[in-house]
């Protein structure tokens, strides 16, 4: 070998060497991207609580601009998953709102609403249920009864109702606030779609399945023009179409839905994810029922693997989906496999 091709095999194998050291793994990647997004998190919390120690000392602690920086902090420590300091920041802006603009203003309204709204999203109905019926009253005697505020007031109640099981009561708030939402100029089409879901659930609770079908085809459309066709509120959109058409008989339909929100699900969600869990899951019962039992088989296998790994071996719905594979097992005469494992969760159920 001469001098020059021994020099250029050098440099070769140099450029080799250092574009392998220069790029970054996948996991180095993905932890780079975890620290700068804590860092830009921990900046937009220390900008928040400036914005409200700044408004205290201009204003004094009672000033509704105070109430203004809370309820922004607030919103910044549920978005970060903060959950746990967000009801004291509300209470707080809530009493300085009441304080010092007095009842029926409907900056009042606005903050019993957000403190009403994060007991309606944690369940705690009762709690709820005075603050979105009083912010409710207030914003229909300050605002007409097409004000954005006012729709936003009655779908809350609507869902209220929803969730408590009310379903008599639930169905007029909600329509309103459907048909309210619907003729805004400017209104948000993701609310929109939210209410049209929230008022198919409501039908599908009472078996109105031609009267559910519609509402959610036209959410579906709405967050398809929104946020596009990979996106996984509209897998959420899908499935909920699916199980309509599931329920109304249209298996075909429905298998076609089930699985394009897998597929939306398996892109855009992480592997184990519950909503794919449920997904699968309501596959391997379609499968089952159309007496397709070797895909049925693999989709409960599927559902199972990743349930126990992101919900764990005692949640309810893993329980109850061992259970249904068993059942599946023993119907193709394999009954040592289903006794197998109803040997594995017999504790679990017991635990329950």
């Amino acid at each position: 070998m001469n001098a020059r091709s021994c020099l250029l095999t050098v440099l070769l194998w140099l450029a080799g060497s250092l574009s392998v050291s220069a790029a970054p793994t996948a996991a180095q990647r993905a932890k780079d991207e975890a620290r700068a997004k804590e860092t830009r998190q921990q900046q937009e919390l220390a900008a928040a609580l400036h914005a409200v120690k700044a408004a205290e000392a201009d204003k004094g602690p009672q000033d509704p601009s105070v109430a203004d920086a809370l309820e922004a902090l607030a919103l910044l420590h549920k978005q970060q998953g903060r959950v746990d300091q967000v009801e004291a920041l509300l209470v707080r802006a809530k009493e300085i709102r009441l304080a010092s603009l007095g009842a029926g203003d409907p900056q009042a309204a606005r903050s019993l609403r957000l403190l009403g709204k994060f007991y309606l999203d944690r369940r705690r109905l009762d709690e709820a249920e005075p603050l979105l019926k009083q912010a409710l009253t207030w914003r229909q005697i300050a605002y007409d009864r097409d004000h954005p505020d006012v729709s936003e007031s009655l779908g809350d109640m609507g869902v209220l109702y929803l969730m408590q099981e009310k379903y008599k009561e639930a169905e007029p708030y909600l329509k309103d606030a459907v048909d309210q939402r619907s003729f805004l100029v400017d209104g948000d089409p993701a609310e929109l779609a939210t209410l049209l879901n929230y008022l198919g659930s409501l039908y599908v609770k009472q078996m109105r399945y031609p009267e559910a079908i519609p509402l959610c085809e036209r959410a579906l459309a709405l967050d398809e023009k929104l946020l596009g066709n990979n996106h996984p509120e509209v897998a959420t959109d899908v499935n909920n179409l699916a199980v309509l058409y599931h329920a109304a008989g249209r298996s075909r339909d429905a298998e076609r839905l089930y699985l394009r929100s897998k597929a939306i699900e398996e892109k855009t969600l992480s592997p184990n994810h519950p909503d794919l869990v449920e997904t699968l899951s309501q596959l391997a019962t379609l499968y089952s029922q159309q007496k397709r039992y070797q895909e049925s088989e693999q989709m409960y296998r599927q559902a199972l693997a990743k349930g126990r790994v992101s919900l764990g071996d005692r949640n309810p719905q893993v329980i109850e989906l061992a259970k249904e594979y068993a059942a599946l097992l023993k119907s193709l005469g394999r009954a040592e496999e289903a006794r197998a494992i109803e040997r594995q969760i017999a504790p679990l159920i017991s635990a329950h």
